[in-house]
């Protein structure tokens, strides 16, 4: 994961990274921050093979801890809280302040859990994330063997002309589908924009505030997309792909998208990759 964060920077360390309610984090910021993180776990006593939780939803500081985990060679283990929430065999869990009522109903199952860090403030029983990185340099390290990008990211490298940077559009959780998708924006140096919760209106909002390119709606999301009543005054001219998925749109519903929205919709069909393929972001400058 890493790899895709380090190939963006390298192409401009002070573009835009992540952003989220008006604040941006430049590529060198969320490098260095993730540099921090993985010292910070390996000063925890994380070590390569150790599976670590995250629980947040979306949140940059929370995607950055990603990238970390992938330094010190350890195993991310998202946490989906209005799903299945197992954090058997974690030695670490980073959780968001909004989700410290949980955590704590949770924390008898959490016992074999040796570092528990909260994000965002402070909760009982875990050590704010502030105070645990207190001191801990913001210089390279990477604890794990470094790997090439995938074959999807590298179609697209190579096989789309140069004309602007990406920008990505995640409305739902970076630790689900829209965290694989935002791979190769970032291999390209483009910029993520995180929404706080899904929202359609917000949607349309961003899309056009930011001149989002590319971005992602489950498909329900879509369907609520499609029965907006601001979607036909939307300025939606810069969207080159909008990725739907995790189940099938009803042919009649995906012909009216295609007539509102226009030709960019494409449905993943199992994978990060196979989305690049059918529509993918062009390559940075």
């Amino acid at each position: 994961m890493r790899e895709y964060l380090d190939t963006g920077a390298s192409l401009a360390p002070s573009a835009p990274c992540l952003t989220m309610a008006g604040v941006t984090l430049s590529y060198a910021f969320v490098q260095e921050l993730s540099w921090r993180i993985a010292r910070g776990l390996d000063r925890s006593g994380v070590r390569p093979g150790d599976r670590v939780a995250v629980l947040s939803g979306n949140d940059p500081t929370a995607f950055s801890c990603v990238f970390g985990i992938a330094r010190v060679g350890a195993t991310w283990v998202p946490l989906d809280p209005a799903g299945i929430f197992d954090a058997a065999g974690c030695t670490c869990l980073l959780f968001h302040v909004s989700f410290a009522p949980l955590v704590e109903r949770l924390r008898p199952h959490l016992a074999g859990v040796k570092t528990v860090i909260c994000l965002g403030g402070a909760s009982p029983g875990a050590t704010p994330f502030e105070d645990w990185l207190e001191g801990v340099p913001a210089s390279p390290w990477d604890a794990a063997p470094r790997g090439d990008l995938d074959t999807g990211t590298a179609l697209t490298l190579l096989g789309h002309p140069a004309e602007e940077r990406p920008r990505f559009l995640a409305p739902t959780s970076l630790t689900g589908r829209a965290g694989l998708l935002s791979r190769p924006v970032l291999a390209l140096g483009g910029e993520i924009v995180l929404m706080p919760a899904p929202d359609v209106t917000d949607f349309l909002h961003l899309v056009e505030r930011h001149r989002i390119t590319h971005a992602f709606l489950p498909t329900a999301l879509l369907c609520r997309l499609l029965d907006n009543i601001t979607l036909d005054t939307a300025d939606l001219t810069s969207l080159r792909c909008l990725l739907y998925g995790d189940a099938p749109l009803p042919a009649a519903r995906l012909r009216e998208a295609h007539e509102r929205v226009g030709p960019v919709l494409h449905r993943p069909l199992s994978s990060t990759d196979a989305a690049s393929r059918d529509c993918a972001p062009p390559r940075s400058a």
